[in-house]
């Protein structure tokens, strides 16, 4: 590899982080297996001329090449792989052999070394070829997790080996033995038994550190039952130490350390912190056991007129690894040669009616949360699951229908309830590698025509980009103050989906804003800005602002949106009137606002109370107001303390 590709690579590895191996291989003109061994071969070249004095923080562009190398399709590229990592690992031995023989490095030293840390990192990555195979035949991972983490803990002894590993590893590792005992328990085991013998302190701080990582790491989650079950134990042994006839030396010793686990298992472990906050927003993380078993209280579905759907290829575009599927869409030509297009919501309705145990515990919680350790879902996840719109199983859906002519124009829209059967929920990774794939088949037809209509069918979306973007920047700056983010156009899928939920949204609103009598909720934003304002954020970030000053001036440009009975218009949509009605699974102004299409734009509205239901709204709104803004604080909150767990 000549030098000026070295250059390349190592300058698009510090610029841009980890690429996907596929741009890397796009980007050199090589295959995936010869994209892997020039990464290698780079590697051995930059270690080769590294510094000894160099920060371990200064080179990560160096460490997350190792991430290329977790997986190996064949055994051919697994053994040379493993050739190349042991020939890397010979090349920092060396480098840390000749800084300890020229006195330039001391063995009790313990300040990170660069050589030290990458040798760390190259033995995690070798462990991980091993036990984590992906040749076909091989031992699936969770039949030999635990028993690698025992050879880590106990035989290797490496705690910076067992850092990486829990960092790199998915999050399925096995942490139970065969009799269902977590392995933290047998260490704490491990502990009291060295503690009471009256080992070296250098072995008694080792496995106290491996304990606390067990517990710090979100990963791992350890229960609340073991986490009270290993304070009873140390808690007995305390009492046994100061009622035995030990020496006073090795008592206070020993009182010593068992104090230190009893704290760490008090006060260090993520999931205390977590409870604390939990206790101060107040967020609901377990459903009670009678709105459980109100889910199963009885067939609520009863007898309704659904149009039969199922006949139309349907599709979902969602987040990779989410469960949670509110929303479909399906397209199809006319006979008049007009399109029709369909935007299905997951009907929740039936299953969850106002004022019901399940609906009041939803109520409370407004929303679904999501963060490490969740998500803390706005309905049973029984529930959910049930009426999500997962593909190839029959599901009751609010359908909204718009056709639209030869210039996706919409001519005409009507809603119905539904019954649908998902073909294909997407990711929308996978969505965008077929919108850009040039294949003559028949979804990538269905996508790109459904993202033509999405580009077609608001005047104002180019102003609605604008208004997603400097979200991301309010976004960004809350948890960084590195570079803004300031083009979000780079998921092309995900803009379409956006665009469909915002026209079914703006669509609803619209009707109940042309009757005022009938109380609604209304999502409003009331954002004031240019079309020169992503310029202007640019100048000021650039600019002798502080962070608060900056944060302040695009709040008070992009305020939150907040619900209301009272339609004041959404300003950053560029919409008169707007709502957030297609997350009944997520939301439950999505859930409330479902029923009300129900009652007033499928059924006639008789029988209802007005002002009553007015009355119910108001009060509503104020509630969602106030509990999605302390939700925001507690997700914030959250994930400061996993940001601080982690330095």
């Amino acid at each position: 590899m000549s030098s000026k590709n070295f250059e390349r690579l190592r300058t698009t590895l510090k610029e841009k982080g980890t690429l996907p191996l596929d741009e890397v291989s796009k980007m050199f003109k090589k295959n995936e297996f010869q994209t892997k061994q020039m990464l290698l071969q780079f590697l051995y070249n930059e270690i080769t001329e590294l510094h000894p004095a160099t920060d371990p923080k200064k080179i990560k562009y160096l460490y997350k090449i190792f991430k290329y190398f977790d997986i190996a399709e064949s055994q051919k590229e697994k053994d040379s792989v493993t050739t190349h990592l042991n020939k890397l690992a010979r090349l920092c031995n060396r480098r840390l052999n000749k800084l300890y023989k020229d006195g330039q490095l001391d063995l009790a030293s313990k300040e990170p070394n660069v050589f030290q840390k990458l040798l760390d990192i190259i033995n995690v990555t070798k462990i991980g070829l091993k036990y984590y195979p992906t040749v076909p035949g091989e031992t699936p991972v969770d039949e030999v997790s635990y028993e690698l983490l025992n050879y880590l803990i106990y035989d290797v002894r490496n705690y910076n080996y067992l850092f990486e590993l829990l960092k790199t590893f998915p999050k399925n590792l096995n942490v139970k033995n065969e009799k269902g005992n977590y392995l933290i328990e047998e260490l704490l085991d491990k502990y009291i038994s060295i503690v009471k013998k009256g080992d070296t302190h250098s072995e008694i701080i080792y496995y106290e550190k491996v304990i606390k990582l067990f517990l710090s790491d979100p990963k791992l989650n350890i229960e609340e039952a073991t986490k009270e079950k290993m304070l009873r134990k140390l808690e007995r042994v305390l009492v046994e130490v100061r009622n035995s006839h030990v020496e006073e030396y090795d008592r206070v010793r020993t009182d010593f350390f068992i104090n230190e686990a009893i704290r760490d298992i008090k006060d260090l472990g993520v999931v205390d912190d977590i409870e604390k906050l939990n206790y101060k927003y107040d967020v609901r993380t377990i459903f009670p056991k009678e709105v459980l078993d109100a889910v199963y209280d009885k067939d609520v579905h009863g007898r309704l007129d659904y149009i039969d759907c199922r006949d139309k290829y349907t599709i979902t575009i969602d987040k990779e690894g989410t469960w949670v599927y509110d929303d479909a869409c399906s397209l199809e030509v006319l006979p008049n040669g007009n399109y029709l297009l369909g935007v299905y919501i997951a009907d929740a309705t039936l299953d969850v009616p106002r004022n019901s145990l399940v609906d009041l515990e939803a109520r409370k919680r407004v929303e679904t949360i999501y963060v490490l350790g969740g998500p803390y879902t706005l309905l049973p996840e029984t529930l959910t699951r049930k009426l999500s719109l997962s593909a190839h199983e029959d599901k009751k859906a609010i359908g909204f229908f718009y056709e639209l002519d030869s210039k996706l124009n919409v001519v005409d829209f009507k809603i119905n309830r539904c019954l649908i059967n998902v073909d294909k929920n997407y990711s929308y990774e996978t969505a965008n590698d077929l919108l850009v794939s040039s294949n003559d088949l028949e979804e990538i037809k269905l996508l790109k025509n459904m993202y033509q209509i999405s580009n077609k069918m608001h005047q104002n979306a180019n102003e609605r980009l604008k208004y997603r973007t400097l979200k991301k920047v309010k976004k960004s700056l809350k948890d960084s103050t590195a570079e803004l983010p300031l083009d979000v156009s780079n998921n092309p899928s995900g803009i379409m989906i956006a665009e469909f939920m915002v026209q079914t949204n703006s669509f609803i609103a619209d009707f109940f804003q042309k009757h005022p009598e009938i109380p609604f909720i209304y999502r409003i934003n009331l954002s004031s800005y240019g079309n020169d304002i992503i310029d202007k954020i640019k100048d000021i970030s650039g600019a002798n602002m502080s962070f608060e000053e900056l944060l302040t001036y695009i709040n008070y440009i992009c305020p939150p949106s907040v619900y209301s009975v009272t339609n004041l218009g959404h300003n950053g949509l560029k919409l008169d009137a707007y709502c957030h009605g297609t997350n009944p699974l997520r939301n439950y102004s999505s859930l409330e606002i479902e029923r009300i299409i129900v009652e007033f734009m499928i059924n006639d509205g008789r029988g209802i109370d007005l002002d009553e239901r007015k009355r119910f709204l108001t009060e509503l709104c104020e509630h969602m107001n106030t509990r999605m803004s302390l939700d925001n604080d507690y997700v914030e909150e959250v994930k400061q303390l996993y940001k601080k767990i982690n330095e």
